[in-house]
C-alpha cells in the first residue's frame, strides 16, 4: 500500500507565448523574467516575476 501523503501531484502547464512578449527583463542581470507561484511565506500562492536565470540570479519583480 503506498501513502498518498507522500506522494505529489506535480501539473505542468503549457507554456503561455504571450509570456515572452509581454515578460519583463530582470533588473540585475538583464535576463527576461518568467511567471512564478509562491509557495512559503506570507504571500504564499500569489504570483510573481522572477528571473529566468534563477538560482544564479534572484531578480524578483511583483505582477
Amino acid at each position: 500500500i503506498r501513502s498518498s501523503r507522500n506522494r505529489r501531484q506535480i501539473q505542468k502547464s503549457a507554456p503561455d507565448t504571450n509570456s515572452f512578449e509581454t515578460a519583463p527583463h530582470c533588473p540585475i542581470c538583464n535576463a527576461l523574467m518568467v511567471k512564478r507561484l509562491a509557495r512559503r511565506g506570507s504571500r504564499s500562492g500569489s504570483t510573481f516575476w522572477g528571473c529566468s536565470n534563477y538560482p544564479k540570479c534572484r531578480g524578483t519583480r511583483a505582477i
